[in-house]
C-alpha cells in the first residue's frame, strides 16, 4: 500500500479551513456580503434566479440501482420520503440551493436570524 507523502497545502486549524483570502468575506460578515450581492447586483441576482427556477422545474424520479429486491425496496422508500416530508421536495431543493449564494448550505430559518 502506498504511503501518502506531503501535505495538501490547505490552510486549516482544528478542522476549520481558512482558504478565503479576503477576511471581510469570512463568517457572518461574509454571509451578509454574499446576501447583499445576490439581492442588489442585477447580474448575480439574475443568474441565481435563473439557476434556481430551472432546477425547481426539473422532474425528479427514483430508480432502483438494480433489479434486486433490496434495491427495489430502497427505491420505494426514498420515493415515499419525497412525498411525505413536512415541506415539498421543490421547497427543499430551493432551500438547498442556498449554497449557490453562500458557498455552503444555510437553512432558511437560520438566514432569517442573521
Amino acid at each position: 500500500m502506498d504511503k501518502e507523502i506531503g501535505r495538501t497545502g490547505a490552510k486549516h486549524y482544528g478542522g476549520i479551513f481558512y482558504e478565503e483570502f479576503l477576511p471581510e468575506l469570512r463568517g457572518i460578515r461574509g454571509v451578509r456580503v454574499y446576501e447583499e450581492m445576490s439581492e442588489n447586483d442585477d447580474v448575480c441576482g439574475a443568474i441565481l434566479f435563473a439557476i434556481k427556477m430551472l432546477i425547481r422545474q426539473a422532474s425528479w424520479s427514483v430508480r432502483a440501482a438494480s433489479s434486486s429486491a433490496v434495491d427495489k425496496r430502497a427505491a420505494q422508500f426514498v420515493e415515499s420520503c419525497l412525498h411525505d416530508m413536512q415541506s415539498t421536495w421543490t421547497d427543499t431543493v430551493s432551500e438547498i440551493l442556498s449554497f449557490l449564494t453562500y458557498g455552503l448550505f444555510i437553512p432558511d430559518e437560520e438566514l432569517e436570524n442573521l
